[in-house]
């Protein structure tokens, strides 16, 4: 009988290993195809100077900048929230694959926000993936916690107030710079850069005044 729970056990848990290599695969495949849109960029032969090249393309080196942080960002908070799930189960890998397609779309952004910069449409379809990127990683989180997958020490109110805190603040940025879009794409897309500095200055905040059992660099 023990040798049949456990079994049963087993199939229900995924291999961490599978899941993170397969994650960081996708993370690090879609970090780099976004340079793809700086090699496109036309040279001509004979040039002396790159400067007017960069000058010409200023929309396109933003673009891709803006986009390399932010997938960095999501990679960070991806893996401290991870590294503190115990067990994962057939749920959280269905929330993580659907999480992976929107950061599959990350180069196809930083082509579409590098030719049109300021563009209302494409300021929306960015802010617009962000923030699913952002939802379904707090989804990750919450079913960790309501299933008890969370390694036992993180199971508290205070860690999970804090956490939703820092996941929901995200996504909720990206959906306000939406309708911000409509009536200047720029302020949208400052907002982004902004937060960026915010999840800084919320970590360093809350480092300094939460319980001692709370590890904010976890979150």
């Amino acid at each position: 009988m023990d040798e049949i729970k456990t079994t049963k056990r087993d199939r229900s848990a995924w291999p961490h290993d599978r899941i993170l290599g397969f994650t960081d695969g996708v993370f690090a495949f879609a970090i780099t195809l976004l340079v793809l849109n700086l090699i496109n960029l036309p040279v001509t032969s004979g040039t002396r100077s790159i400067i007017p090249l960069i000058q010409s393309n200023t929309p396109a080196f933003i673009s891709y900048a803006l986009t390399f942080f932010i997938v960095a960002r999501f990679w960070m908070s991806h893996t401290r929230l991870f590294a503190i799930i115990k067990d994962y189960d057939s749920t959280i890998v269905r929330l993580n694959n659907t999480l992976l397609f929107f950061v599959t779309t990350f180069p196809f952004i930083a082509s579409v926000l590098g030719t049109h910069m300021g563009d209302t449409d494409a300021v929306v379809m960015s802010a617009l993936c962000f923030a699913m990127i952002g939802i379904f990683q707090y989804l990750i989180g919450q079913h960790a916690y309501k299933k008890h997958l969370f390694i036992t020490s993180y199971l508290n109110h205070n860690f999970i107030k804090i956490f939703a805190f820092f996941s929901l603040s995200t996504p909720v940025i990206f959906l306000i710079s939406i309708p911000i879009a409509f009536i200047s794409p720029w302020i949208a897309e400052s907002m982004w850069v902004i937060l960026l500095f915010l999840r800084i200055g919320f970590r360093h905040y809350y480092r300094n005044n939460s319980p001692e059992e709370i590890e904010i660099d976890e979150l």
